[in-house]
């Protein structure tokens, strides 16, 4: 028997809903069948997978199924590469699917290259999509197919790297230099590795890229796969760092003496999602500490010092902003940075002033700046601290020098080399080919043979050739997505062909509404700059809360324009199905409702928008594809005091100002140590709006405080589990059976709360997060909690009838706070909620050092608390918290309202 030219290895592990796809995907090959092998490695599967590959394989001579117990992927792979017989091998994983001529192509290129100079083949990966079956070219290395299939020095081309499995080849190279996978790198990077090292046996590696063999990866929805849950896994940070780039990268400098640059930019395409991962607000990397974050940072360190400045300030594989390239250049490469640089963005203004970026990344040097001789002080200076892995590695400094002239910067004494900014790499791009490829050898096709035929005879006919062979490579393609589609859901043809009609229906009625969308649009812009128009909403400030909620600092504010300040031409914008659009309507405020035409036209002659929300609905209540907002700015009234650390969220947003509470809170977003982007003008320490009417409302009561006033903050991983559950007796026991269920649920039925609450005659009132509150009636709360519902009752009502409140990371508690309420922080999961587990990171707020009250980690602990608050008022402990109190809020009245609309005018003059 013929030895097969490709060995697929297929290491299967539990995939027994995905593996038969990708199996008759491989039926489906257009390809004669001995030329190919299948090696399965069943690595101790616990469900049906191995039975599924066996009664596949048995009706195959040229498949062999193999059974270990469970070791890794990597594990699997290597005793698959021990087994191939053929002259090239590749890997499948087994919830993947190869398109139809996967295998045909390889072979048709392994063919092509007639002189064999390529040592490895890379095919073209496409993202899959496990919902919907659909597939998209997103994968950041696509860039690599653009010109089609070709042969690459990787000398000539560093860019064109392959990390995954999915790479071919040569099986007597990989035998003749005892390479294989090492079993101990996981839970990734164990494919790069191998690939590395193997490109790295000969000093002029050739890349051969098969453009037309397509490769489908599936992204499950669960983000159940390897590479989707490795964030989690301690070894990402310590084993994949140690033994994968460091290792592979010493290999190959011990082997050829030096570190070639595509070899470098494997390591880099696959560090730079760690510093990714790290700008989200809910990253999955912000849980590691300790000594594992010690570890991390010092195997980032030896691996940095292996890769070339020149290579980390080109890098654009996977991109890079700006930012934080100067980060991890200033911080791992020390010697480049000399302590600081300067850098100056942009020509001179108009006015002659220059903006200047002073980055540190070691202790701030002392900055003297010189104009035509003279020192002069910048006429702004703001401070952003870019942190990682909760170690701040570069401070960013912007300064404006507003005097023309010459400018000389002196840092420590010495003069400064001013650099100008360059925020741009090029993209990779195609060098010349030292290497090329034999025709493609296509089989004649008698309809193309005719019209070519045709062609010579008349040049008419040219087109309708040019025009058949488009509509041939259409069909083509709508086949092929039609097909995988069908694969990756299990789906009979029809039933997808059926749907894709549908689709392709409900476009066409999409394109029509879309194209009437247009006119309106057109119509609208030219409406709002008639000049009835503009004299009705001439610089206008758009207040809001949310689309469908009043009643916080947006309300508040709007409440004290409307009563004092009749200049100012204020509007407030809700839904007309919101519940407190006729109670507004009723106290006079000039409503308009959200999302319409009028909407459009008050927004586009605005001044000022206004929310207590940032998110998109309501920085952009109109749509920003159709409008520009442009001509007004943004400020963030916020809805709670930022405690924790917000820039991740907030800095994108470019927020044109935000309202600050307390000093530290103010300090923390434009103080030296900010982590944030925004400017020491846009920040407006003024007090809360809604402080004013918190302290009307505590003044004007007639009753003393009777609510022991409990309300715990929600969690983001529970919140992802109770939505996977089928119905409410379902969710109500995985609640129940949560750390967060058990601590509060213990707290609220304590024996000695109920005791002190009555003995003192206090209501115990719990107000429940909207995530949860559908559950109320199947937990095990006790009759004597009263379930407290703020939106009915009012939540400024609840506050002010407090006399004292438990939570155990809510903002509400600067609120109360503010009032001289006693705090009991109940904390019984800090790791988690810091940890990646919520979108909480810390920031400047330390529980234990700057909280209003004692910080628990048990319900024992918060119930004794909760009495002391209220039986020993004059201890030393309260004392020290009411001083906490006075220290934190600037303003001890109810003039913040006022203050706000002195700050907004000067924003905008």
């Amino acid at each position: 028997m013929q030895a097969p030219i490709l060995s697929v290895v297929v290491a299967v592990y539990n995939v027994e809903d995905f593996v038969p796809a990708t199996l008759k995907s491989f039926e489906r090959q257009f390809i004669d069948q001995s030329l190919v092998e299948y090696v399965f490695v069943d690595d101790g599967s616990t469900d049906r997978s191995l039975e599924i590959i066996q009664a596949w394989s048995r009706q195959r001579k040229n498949a062999t199924v193999i059974s270990q117990e469970n070791q890794g992927a990597g594990a699997a792979r290597k005793t698959a590469l021990e087994r191939v017989v053929g002259t090239w091998v590749t890997v499948v994983d087994p919830d993947d699917i190869v398109g139809r001529n996967y295998f045909s192509s390889i072979l048709n290129f392994i063919e092509r290259d007639s002189t064999q100079v390529a040592d490895m083949l890379v095919t073209k990966v496409l993202v899959l999509n496990g919902e919907t079956g659909r597939a998209y070219d997103t994968h950041p290395l696509g860039y690599r197919f653009k010109h089609g299939s070709r042969l690459v020095a990787l000398q000539e081309e560093p860019t064109c790297i392959q990390l995954g499995a999915t790479a071919v080849l040569r099986v007597e190279r990989l035998k003749e230099n005892n390479l294989t996978y090492d079993t101990r790198i996981e839970p990734t990077f164990e494919d790069a590795h191998l690939l590395g090292r193997y490109l790295a046996t000969t000093r002029d590696p050739v890349v051969g890229i098969v453009a037309d063999a397509k490769y489908y990866y599936r992204k499950r929805p669960d983000q159940s796969s390897l590479v989707q849950s490795s964030w989690s896994e301690a070894s990402r940070y310590s084993t994949v760092l140690n033994l994968g780039y460091l290792n592979m990268l010493e290999s190959i400098q011990a082997k050829l003496g030096y570190v070639p640059v595509w070899a470098q930019n494997m390591v880099l395409y696959d560090l730079v999602w760690y510093f990714k991962e790290e700008t989200q607000q809910h990253s999955k990397t912000a849980w590691i500490s300790g000594e594992l974050r010690d570890e991390f940072l010092q195997l980032l360190m030896k691996i940095f010092d292996l890769l070339d400045v020149a290579v980390i300030e080109e890098f654009s594989v996977n991109p890079i902003w700006w930012s934080m390239r100067q980060t991890i250049l200033g911080f791992f490469k020390r010697t480049y940075a000399l302590n600081n640089r300067i850098v100056q963005w942009g020509e001179n203004r108009s006015d002659g002033s220059n903006q200047y970026c002073i980055l540190t990344f070691g202790a701030e040097p002392v900055i003297q700046i010189f104009v035509n001789g003279l020192e002069v002080t910048p006429s702004r200076n703001d401070y952003t601290v870019h942190s990682y892995f909760g170690v701040p590695m570069m401070v960013e400094r912007n300064i404006t020098v507003g005097s023309p002239g010459r400018v000389r910067i002196l840092s420590d004494g010495r003069k400064a080399i001013i650099e100008r900014a360059r925020t741009k790499v090029a993209t990779p791009s195609r060098t010349s080919w030292s290497y090329t490829l034999a025709p493609l050898d296509r089989a004649p096709n008698m309809l193309n043979t005719a019209l070519t035929q045709l062609s010579n005879l008349d040049p008419r006919f040219e087109k309708t050739f040019a025009k058949i062979d488009k509509i041939s490579k259409r069909v083509r393609y709508v086949s092929a997505r039609l097909e995988v589609e069908s694969l990756a859901l299990s789906e009979g043809h029809s039933k997808v062909l059926v749907r894709a009609s549908r689709n392709v229906l409900s476009k066409s009625t999409h394109s029509s509404e879309q194209a009437k969308a247009k006119e309106r649009v057109s119509e609208l812009t030219r409406n709002a700059k008639s000049a009835s128009v503009r004299k009705k909403y001439h610089n206008a400030w758009v207040i809001m809360d949310r689309p469908m909620r009043a009643d916080d600092n947006g309300e508040h504010l709007y409440r004290f324009i409307l009563n004092n300040r009749s200049d100012i031409n204020a509007y407030y914008l809700l839904r007309k199905e919101s519940p407190d659009w006729d109670r507004l309507a009723a106290d006079g405020f000039k409503l308009v409702e959200y999302g319409s035409d009028e909407s459009v036209l008050l927004l586009l002659n605005a001044d000022l928008r206004m929310s207590s929300d940032a998110v998109a609905e309501v920085m952009y209540p109109i749509s920003r594809k159709n409008f520009s907002l442009s001509g007004s700015k943004f400020v963030f009234l916020q809805h709670g005091v930022t405690k924790d650390d917000l820039s991740r969220w907030l800095n994108p947003k470019g927020l044109d100002g935000i309202v600050c509470a307390t000093v530290d809170e103010y300090e923390s977003i434009v103080g030296p140590s900010s982590p944030y982007t925004i400017k020491r003008e846009q920040a407006l320490l003024t007090g809360f709006p809604r402080f004013d009417r918190l302290h009307e409302l505590a003044d004007k009561r007639t009753a003393d405080p009777d609510l022991i006033l409990v309300m715990p903050t929600w969690r983001q991983y529970l919140r992802d589990e109770l939505e996977a559950c089928k119905n409410d007796a379902e969710r109500a026991h995985i609640f129940n059976d949560s750390d967060f269920g058990k601590n509060w649920l213990e707290f609220l039925n304590s024996a000695e709360l109920k005791e002190t609450a009555q003995r003192l005659s206090q209501t115990i009132g719990f107000i429940a997060h909207p995530a949860f509150s559908s559950l109320i009636d199947h937990l095990d709360i006790p009759d004597h909690v009263s379930i407290l519902d703020p939106a009915e009752m009012g939540f400024q009502n609840l506050l002010i009838r407090a006399s004292v409140f438990i939570t155990d990371y809510s903002s509400v508690a600067f609120d109360v706070a503010n009032l001289e309420v006693p705090v009991v922080y109940f904390q019984f999961d800090p790791e988690v909620m810091f940890g990646g587990g919520h979108n909480f990171r810390k920031g400047y707020f330390d529980y234990e050092t700057d909280g209003f009250g004692p910080v628990c980690q048990n319900a024992k602990s918060a119930v004794s608390s909760v009495y002391n608050a209220l039986e020993m008022d004059d201890s030393m402990e309260l004392l020290e918290y009411k001083r906490r109190v006075a220290a934190a809020f600037p303003y001890a009245d109810n003039k913040n309202s006022e203050r706000l609309v002195q700050a907004l005018v000067g924003l905008i003059e």
